[in-house]
């Protein structure tokens, strides 16, 4: 976790989970599959947000680089 990461855990209460997801090679592509990885990713804490006392409706994704690409690219594609 980063600084500004903790930060924001500690100061706004929020519960902070690392995604990993694929990464790409010169001869290993990783479209669309990395999508599937971070849906993935999200439906398993939602599913467990009762357990973990979230609220599901208050879950959000943020990122740096190319976490942050992903980020939003799956709010983009997911979030209606």
């Amino acid at each position: 976790m980063s600084k500004f990461e903790r930060l924001f855990s500690v100061i706004l209460n929020f519960l902070h989970q690392n995604l990993n997801y694929r990464l790409a090679t010169p001869s290993y592509s990783t479209w669309p599959g990395i999508m599937d990885d971070m849906r993935l990713a999200i439906d398993y804490i939602v599913n467990q947000s009762y357990e973990w006392n979230l609220n599901p409706q208050n879950i959000g994704v943020m990122g740096d680089s190319a976490g942050g690409y992903l980020a939003a690219m799956l709010v983009l594609k997911y979030v209606q």
